[in-house]
């Protein structure tokens, strides 16, 4: 547990009115157990390509893309932050709907749990400091 960073989160929750400095550390633990944050990904499992891709928007059949395609989904886990990776998926849905292109960046990041589950004595130590 970081508690410099979960100290930080309970006092910005104070500013922001989320929590009142006076509740208890089983309400402040409950309150930062719900915390989420955005993280960058650079691999992700290549069904999730599949997935965020149109029907209407995959290459056609026997197509240069369509062996691209291919080549990346085989990979099994694809490092999308890899220079050839990311140049064959821009250039092969360069023209592909908004949807297609939204869904693709978004595997870019994923929103994850700042703490997992807080115990109080994690609220009282973070406190203390």
């Amino acid at each position: 547990m970081d508690y410099q960073k979960l100290r930080t989160e309970i006092e910005a929750g104070i500013s922001r009115n989320d929590i009142q400095a006076g509740d208890s550390d089983a309400v402040i633990a409950a309150w930062a157990s719900t915390l989420t944050e955005v993280r960058s990904r650079t691999v992700i499992n290549a069904h999730e390509i599949f997935e965020a891709i149109e029907l209407a928007d995959f290459p056609a059949a026997g197509s240069v893309n369509a062996e691209r395609l291919a080549m990346i989904l085989s990979m099994g886990t694809v490092d999308i932050s890899g220079l050839n990776t990311r140049a064959l998926l821009t250039s092969m849905f360069a023209s592909a709907s908004t949807t297609t292109k939204n869904a693709l960046k978004a595997l870019e990041t994923e929103t994850v749990s700042m703490f997992g589950t807080v115990r109080v004595s994690d609220v009282t130590k973070a406190r203390a400091l």
